[in-house]
């Protein structure tokens, strides 16, 4: 985690258009999505997605709904501005834009709307981490992460 942190370069450009895609573990709309990372289409589809093109290429689609697609950006695109089209069959549902960047880094998280909530952590005995529930000295944690 520690390199993949290391190679960030700062905050990729915002996402636009009517398919707005985000890092698909936290969220966040400033952190692009590197190739072979999980991230998020959010928009009005009308429909439920079947496909998603990134610079033409096709990312493999985890789930969608009307309103969320969820999909791996494929590992074969270049760093820097890329084209983003959600569809159901032939016919394109909405567009929109993702910077794809070397790596970006996003922990999973549990509660969306909270900014100070810190991520999908789970102690060892499986528990989820926080406060309340501090993982023991000495005890392993998992971290859900992507990028």
């Amino acid at each position: 985690m520690g390199a993949t942190v290391a190679r960030f370069t700062g905050a990729a450009a915002p996402p636009s258009g009517a398919a707005i895609v985000v890092n698909g573990a936290s969220f966040r709309t400033e952190q692009g999505g590197a190739p072979g990372s999980f991230v998020s289409a959010f928009g009005s589809f009308g429909q439920t997605p079947d496909q998603v093109l990134v610079a033409g290429a096709s990312g493999r689609i985890i789930s969608a709904f009307v309103g969320q697609v969820n999909f791996i950006v494929p590992s074969s695109l270049a760093i820097g501005a890329a084209a983003v089209s959600v569809r159901a069959g032939v016919v394109e549902l909405a567009a929109g834009q993702l910077t794809i960047t070397s790596s970006s880094p996003g922990l999973f998280i549990l509660q969306p709307a909270d900014p100070g909530q810190p991520g999908a952590v789970e102690n060892q005995d499986f528990s989820v981490n926080n406060q309340a529930n501090p993982a023991a000295a000495g005890s392993v944690i998992q971290i859900f992460a992507t990028g």
